[in-house]
């Protein structure tokens, strides 16, 4: 119909990155992430989600005429980010506008508070290294600070707070999910290795306010 849809859209790939935008350019708005609304709505264009990402976003059809066809695309390379254009599988969704009225109220300016953590409540920084390695019967695995999924290493106290840093050297993206509890993205900075050592090249940057909500999954590049 000619109004808004509210989707609650999910990344259900077991490994590829989903790169959506609409195929008419058109622009859309994201108003929650895995556990919550957004402070506000956020328009945008394209929309990044890994695995097991979650977004709130609503399309709004009411400017188009009976029989517009809109398809929501797909261009994220697999593996990501990968070669441009290479793995890439295209048509995720096609819209046909039929000639009905649909829901065309506002969206409210503000949605939800969304407080940020203080950096200063940590009372600990954990890092976590993350390699693919050679696996004879797989090809390669996925080690966490050298270890597999069976080593419980971690032991965060309840009721504090703690940050926790990816350090991605498998060279794709991926994304690391929080069980049971919700986070907020501080930052994401490029880096090197240089004779085994981290070397950042480039400053951190804050994430896009498509993303500036709880969330318990996040794409590490």
């Amino acid at each position: 119909k000619q109004g808004k849809y509210r989707f609650r859209m999910l990344n259900g790939c077991n490994s590829r990155v989903l790169r959506l935008s609409l195929s008419n350019g058109a622009s859309f708005q994201v108003i929650g992430t895995e556990n919550g609304l957004l402070p506000a709505p956020v328009s945008r264009s394209t929309l990044l989600l890994a695995s097991g990402e979650r977004a709130d976003v609503v399309i709004d059809f009411a400017a188009y005429a009976a029989g517009t066809q809109i398809v929501l695309t797909n261009d994220a390379p697999a593996p990501f980010p990968g070669t441009p254009g290479e793995g890439v599988i295209p048509n995720v969704m096609r819209f046909d506008v039929v000639g009905a009225p649909g829901h065309v109220a506002p969206l409210p300016p503000a949605l939800r508070p969304v407080t940020p953590i203080d950096p200063l409540e940590a009372v600990q920084t954990r890092d976590f290294e993350l390699r693919k390695v050679p696996d004879p019967c797989a090809g390669n695995m996925w080690t966490i600070n050298d270890l597999g999924f069976d080593t419980i290493t971690e032991y965060p106290v309840l009721g504090t707070t703690e940050i926790w840093r990816f350090i991605n050297q498998s060279g794709v993206s991926h994304p690391m999910h929080m069980h049971l509890v919700s986070f907020q993205i501080l930052d994401r900075q490029p880096f090197t290795l240089q004779d085994g050592q981290i070397v950042p090249t480039g400053p951190p940057q804050p994430p896009d306010a498509s993303e500036a909500g709880w969330k318990d999954t996040a794409i590490v590049g």
